[in-house]
This record gives structure tokens, sequence and C-alpha cells, in this order.
């Protein structure tokens, strides 16, 4: 719903959308979190359109999952609510020593609110896709 005058968003409520503060799993989002989804969506890299493609619309084992999704003030690559699995793909980035630390530390908060988290690097979608599938659905039934 928007707000034709100012073209801004309106929550259901009818409040501004970027005054409404809302909870993912368990953990309030700040409100730029949303903004950085929205780009992020809009700007997948390869590797991430490539997994997208394979677990959009329920293709896997009938598994809903969301992309670029909030989880507090942590965006999650790949999200499915009703496995509570986390799914990131890590590029050349995640070898560097900051962001290592990083995802260790983000990855014991999301393991905190009982998800489980995979990942996988790029080279793994790109070459072993089928693989990387079945860990996905196998990690969902457990």
């Amino acid at each position: 719903m928007y707000n034709l005058s100012r073209m801004t968003r309106l929550h259901r409520d009818g409040k501004p959308e970027a005054a409404v503060k809302r909870k993912t799993q368990n953990a309030p989002v700040p409100d730029y979190i949303y903004e950085i989804c929205r780009r992020l969506r809009a700007e997948l890299t390869p590797s991430e359109r490539t997994l997208w493609k394979a677990l959009r619309s329920k293709h896997l084992g009938g598994l809903k999952f969301r992309r670029q999704h909030p989880l507090g003030r942590y965006i999650a690559d790949f999200y499915c609510p009703s496995a509570g699995l986390v799914v990131e793909i890590d590029g050349l980035v995640h070898d560097e020593r900051d962001q290592a630390q990083y995802d260790s530390i983000r990855d014991e908060e999301l393991k905190s609110r009982d998800l489980r988290i995979l990942r996988f690097t790029v080279k793994e979608v790109e070459n072993e896709l089928g693989t990387v599938l079945a860990k996905i659905l196998r990690a969902s039934t457990h």
C-alpha cells in the first residue's frame, strides 16, 4: 500500500513502513536492512542466480525458500522458514580473516535461534549443483 500524496510505502496499519519495527525469527529487524535486501535481490551474483533458479517456486522438495532474507540485523542468502535452514554462498571475500570472524559470530547468533546454516563455495554451486541441492534437501529433513 502506498500514500500517493507522498509516494511513501505504508504498512497495513496505515503508518509509514519505515516507522514500523518488524520481527523476523525472534529478532527485531532494523528498517534499513529491508532496503539492503531489496538491492541485493536486484543484484544477485551469478552463483546466487543459479541456486535461486533451483530453489524458487518450491522446486526442491516442495520447500519454500526466500532469497536475501532479513534475520535480525543479518541477511541470509537463502532462508527456508519451515526447515529453519539458512543457505549461504561464500565467495572469495569469505576467505579473508576479518570476514571469517564476522561469519563465525553471525553463525553462532543464528544457531542460538535454532537455525541451521549450510555454507557452499561459489565453485561448489557452479560445478556441483546437484550435490549442493542434495545436501540442502538432506539438511531440511533433519
